[in-house]
């Protein structure tokens, strides 16, 4: 009877396990670009469950602007010193280039903002994780 039991438990682990896996298994990528189309090395990207926006994952993009987030949440945080922060609900995939705005202290120094398209997907770019 016990034995029994113990293979049950571990038919159950190991199928919430697996179910686990596929549910949280696929992964989010993109790169971080500025609005000239520049690369953004070491933004930071975290990822957020809701609804209690616990952290999931956090890293820093590779030097060419790069990110591959494996345990993606419901929330995606990005950021770069001297940007505007950006906030992507529910990112699934490859997201493509993620344009960062200036922040309002950058633009007052006399930067000029533009009205650019601020999520496009150009082809994948070359780089290792994208």
């Amino acid at each position: 009877m016990k034995g029994n039991n113990l293979f049950l438990k571990m038919i159950l682990l190991a199928t919430g396990s697996i179910l686990s896996l596929a549910v949280h298994g696929q992964s989010i990528s993109g790169r971080i670009i500025d609005e000239t189309g520049k690369s953004l090395p070491f933004a930071t990207v975290v990822a957020y469950s809701l609804p209690d926006t616990a952290m999931v994952e956090g890293m820093m993009s590779d030097t060419t602007g790069c990110f591959q987030i494996k345990s993606p949440g419901e929330l995606l945080k990005v950021s770069f010193v001297g940007y505007e922060t950006r906030w992507i609900n529910y990112p699934k995939g490859y997201l493509g280039d993620l344009v960062m705005e200036k922040g309002e202290a950058m633009l007052k120094r006399g930067e000029h903002h533009s009205a650019k398209t601020h999520h496009h997907q150009p082809p994948r770019p070359h780089c290792s994780q994208c």
